[in-house]
């Protein structure tokens, strides 16, 4: 799966963290376009230390998602 092209900052979509997808909201992506700032949700509850709830850390896009936004079986 990959990041919708039409996706734009300030758009909620969901992120991969080690085996679970967590909502985040994207800031900006970087120069070559592989990477999104993006904003964890602030109720995040992260199984793997690293990640603060509410952080603004990169992404790849290989690892947003936003088809699966309200996609319960997905």
């Amino acid at each position: 799966m990959e990041l919708i092209k039409s996706q734009r900052s300030g758009c909620g979509v969901l992120a991969q963290q080690g085996d679970y997808w967590y909502p985040v909201c994207l800031i900006q992506p970087n120069e070559t376009q592989t990477e999104w700032s993006v904003r964890w949700g602030r109720h995040c509850e992260f199984v793997a230390n690293g990640i603060e709830p509410g952080s603004i850390t990169s992404m790849p896009t290989t690892n947003i998602v936003d088809v699966l936004w309200m996609d319960r079986t997905g």
